[in-house]
This record gives C-alpha cells, structure tokens and sequence, in this order.
C-alpha cells in the first residue's frame, strides 16, 4: 500500500514513512524493492512487445477499426509530473513549465500498452527520448519488424522512418 501510496502522491519518504508507521529510510528500501518486484514481474509479463502473428491481428485490427492499413500500434510520448530532485532540477522542467519525467509509449488496437520507455527527463524532446531508446535504434535501422508491411502511426515529433509514419489524420482518436 505504501508504494502505491507514494506513486499516487507527491510526498516525501519521511511522511509516506510517518504515514505507514516507519521511518523515512525504511519507507525508501520498501518502495525500492515493491518498485522492482513490479517492474520485474508485473510489468514483463504485461507490457511485451507484439510476436509477427500479433503484428498480423494488430494491423488487421487496425485496419478494420480505424482504416489504418499495416500499422501495429500508435507512438506517442507525455509528460509525467514528479516533484524535481534537488541536484540538476532544470533539466526535468518541461516546454510546459512544470518537472516531470518524459514517457514514450507504443499502445496496440486495444490501447495496451506493448512498450514503455520513461528514462528521461521532461526537458528531453520526443524525438530524443525516441533515438536513445532501442525501439527507435531499430526503427532507424529498419529492423523494427520482420516485415516492411507494418509500421507505427507517430506525431510530427517523431522522425520519419519507413516503420514510423506521421499520423496525417489528426482528428481520428485511435
């Protein structure tokens, strides 16, 4: 409960840890390890990047729902709000005038998510974060998918690749 506590609200360990009856480094280590034990289990088995049979339902489904054909997800990033570390603060300081981290996400028809990458601070632009992370290294290198028929829908932030293709349909909310 503590960690979802702390993840849900912008608190220090020393009152997360008074809350929770412990003390702040106490606090700390527990979020830590329910931390990875999420990341590590939880979040492996659920965020998986999609086998070329799934890539096959994806766009078909796709295609059926949206009129989208080939494409297996829709790439986007946002801003999530965090309270600044103390060292380097500027950097989290997003366009928008507030810290946070900055999250790139591919979704499939469904809306699941089948990648996440949150290494970046919010100052970093979507093209960056796109570029350092091995999605975009391999989209680069048209390695992406075992196919040159599929391919992700993106904004005008991310490159133009031929398995990242611009979203020319603004008003269509996939």
């Amino acid at each position: 409960m503590m960690t979802v506590w702390t993840i849900a609200n912008q608190e220090a360990f020393r009152s997360v840890g008074d809350r929770f009856g412990m003390n702040r480094g106490t606090a700390h280590r527990c979020f830590i390890e329910v931390s990875k034990v999420i990341r590590n289990h939880i979040y492996a088995s659920l965020v998986k990047w999609p086998t070329p049979e799934e890539c096959c339902r994806n766009a078909d489904a796709f295609e059926n729902s949206y009129g989208f054909p080939g494409c297996v997800g829709c790439l986007d990033g946002s801003h999530i709000p965090i309270k600044p570390p103390a060292i380097d603060r500027d950097s989290y300081i997003n366009r928008k005038g507030f810290p946070s981290v900055n999250l790139m996400a591919v979704c499939d028809h469904t809306k699941r998510f089948i990648f996440t990458y949150a290494e970046r601070a919010g100052s970093v632009h979507d093209a960056r974060v796109f570029r350092v992370t091995d999605l975009g290294q391999k989209a680069a290198d048209n390695r992406l998918f075992s196919s040159n028929q599929f391919h992700l829908l993106a904004d005008s932030a991310y490159p133009l690749l031929p398995q990242v293709k611009p979203n020319k349909f603004s008003g269509v909310k996939v």
